[in-house]
């Protein structure tokens, strides 16, 4: 599946095709544009989450990182925390 980064990338593509409307773009030249990018950018959001339940967040700091959190216990020092999971930053299951 496409990583967010790219899904971004594809609603830009799309919202500039839908936006040449304004520019006096013809419909034929619009349809021509737009058809592919839109159905691309439905196809992409098709996807499962890689984790779920109530322990699991999707998490974007400010530096536009993406990754995966998990609400965890330790027992030594008997505290819940966020365990940030850097490497897991594909947010859907399955990549195609």
């Amino acid at each position: 599946m496409a990583s967010m980064r790219q899904r971004l990338g594809l609603l830009a593509v799309s919202a500039a095709a839908v936006g040449g409307v304004a520019l006096g773009v013809s419909p034929a030249a619009m349809a021509a544009t737009s058809a592919p990018a839109s159905s691309a950018v439905t196809a992409s959001f098709h996807c499962e989450p890689a984790h779920s339940g109530w322990r699991w967040q999707w998490f974007d700091d400010h530096h536009g990182h993406h990754y995966w959190r998990h609400w965890e216990y330790d027992r030594h020092h008997d505290q819940w925390y966020w365990h940030d999971y850097y490497r897991d930053n594909q947010y859907c299951g399955h990549h195609h």
